[in-house]
């Protein structure tokens, strides 16, 4: 088992395993906007054509204590349009993220103004891509690490709305909104 399974083995390990009474569990779904730009060098015959597109994130977490959380969320980026200039053909790129970290509530249970907690994250995560034929590419940093800020606002006691932003690497990053559950 190499080093970074190890790890990875570990998080899921302490997240299963964080069941007592102060943590809570939440989960949640919902939209993000992509900014993805695949790594082209100056003297390559593709050129990005579409880099932005739409999909969806879905996320678990144990709320800890009043400061912390451990997540996990899969996101489905969207794709990518590649163009090769001497040809005019054209292609995909698909993106799909997978991350486990932690978030940090700085101001804890306290709500700012009473209705937003602002946080910020990072962990590690697994990019995936697929491109469609004739659009070839080298996958680079398959596992990394992430960053995420953001705000959530209370709707009702068991539900909030998360407005955050994810840096996963050099060629992608999503604005994200979700509903999060957090009754169990």
């Amino acid at each position: 088992m190499n080093k970074l399974n190890k790890i990875i083995s570990l998080l899921t390990v302490s997240l299963l395993g964080m069941s007592n009474v102060q943590a809570h569990w939440y989960a949640g779904a919902g939209i993000v906007f992509s900014d993805l730009e695949p790594i082209t060098t100056s003297n390559s015959d593709f050129r990005v054509s579409d880099d932005s597109d739409t999909g969806f994130q879905i996320l678990i977490g144990n709320r800890i204590n009043g400061h912390l959380a451990v997540e996990f969320s899969y996101a489905d980026l969207g794709e990518a349009g590649i163009t090769q200039i001497s040809t005019g053909d054209t292609g995909t790129i698909e993106y799909k993220q997978v991350t486990l970290g932690g978030v940090l509530y700085p101001w804890a249970e306290k709500e700012l103004g009473g209705w937003a907690s602002p946080f910020v994250g990072a962990g590690i995560r697994r990019t995936s891509n697929d491109s469609d034929d004739g659009v070839p590419f080298r996958r680079v940093n398959e596992y990394n690490n992430y960053l995420q800020a953001g705000v959530e606002v209370g709707l009702s006691q068991d539900w909030k709305m998360r407005l955050s932003y994810k840096d996963y690497s050099d060629d992608s990053s999503i604005v994200g909104v979700s509903a999060i559950f957090s009754a169990f």
